[in-house]
């Protein structure tokens, strides 16, 4: 509490804000980790001295034949168990790992329609973006025609859009058409559903690409700006511990933009 309220009486940059943020997530983190344990730990440990006891009751207790027949079937069926657990631990590990970060999914591909959809459909509240051109999204979402208009009926329910389009300069020659008829289809959707959609163009050289609802997150880098289709992203839940950083970074970006 009184870490917060030091920095309520400062004023600090936007980009003083992210590396405090990614610090303070990075300490949390640490701190967590050396207090918890996995639940596949946990229940490893229960099986092993479950197979303990058993194995002990089985050679060393005093006990019936009848007894000694069921505590034998016991011994095996949980050792059998125990196997198969810890043969599948590192896939239950990984499990695990996404669930704390609120990791949804690894994306191999960002042009994945149907995938989208589903996100722009499940939005009630306000989309982000940060593009290059944005010209495969507008494509896929911002026409009048069923189909290709999950983005226009977002903004029919009352959803607040707000799209960062890399500027000119930063767009390679033979994609600055492509942005520029984006921008006109963009600014044409804008002139029906006025502040609902907002449309501006940032400086910085394009290096994240940005996709954010009130739930969901899905955010990767620009490794190659020729192939971005086949760059990798992560789908986070919008209220994972990482997902702060990106945030903090697209309202970075984005006060520091132009309106188109």
């Amino acid at each position: 509490m009184a870490y917060v309220l030091h920095l309520e009486r400062r004023n600090f940059e936007p980009a003083q804000l992210i590396r405090l943020a990614n610090r303070a997530l990075a300490n949390m983190t640490n701190f967590k980790r050396k207090i918890s344990f996995r639940m596949s730990t946990i229940i490893s440990a229960i099986y092993l001295i479950l197979c303990v006891f058993l194995a002990y009751q089985l050679f060393y207790g005093e006990t019936t034949s009848k007894v000694e027949n069921l505590i034998g079937g016991a011994f095996v069926t949980m050792l059998a168990v125990t196997i198969q657990h810890l043969v599948n631990i590192e896939d239950q590990r990984n499990n695990e790992f996404l669930k704390k970060h609120r990791i949804i999914n690894i994306l191999e591909r960002r042009d994945d329609k149907e995938y989208y959809k589903k996100i722009v459909s499940n939005s009630n509240n306000s989309i982000d973006m940060m593009f290059y051109t944005g010209r495969r999204f507008v494509d896929d979402f911002c026409h009048h025609t069923e189909g290709d208009n999950y983005l226009v009926k977002a903004l029919t329910r009352g959803v607040k859009v707000r799209m960062l389009l890399a500027c000119e300069n930063n767009v390679e020659d033979s994609e600055r058409g492509d942005l520029n008829k984006t921008i006109e289809k963009l600014n044409k959707t804008k002139s029906i559903y006025n502040e609902l959609l907002e449309i501006r163009q940032y400086s910085t050289k394009p290096s994240h690409n940005i996709f954010a609802t009130e739930q969901d997150i899905i955010v990767g880098p620009y490794f190659n700006l020729s192939g971005r289709r086949y760059n990798h992203s992560i789908h986070l839940l919008a209220q994972a511990p990482y997902a702060a950083g990106y945030k903090m970074y697209f309202e970075e970006i984005w006060s520091q933009s132009k309106p188109c």
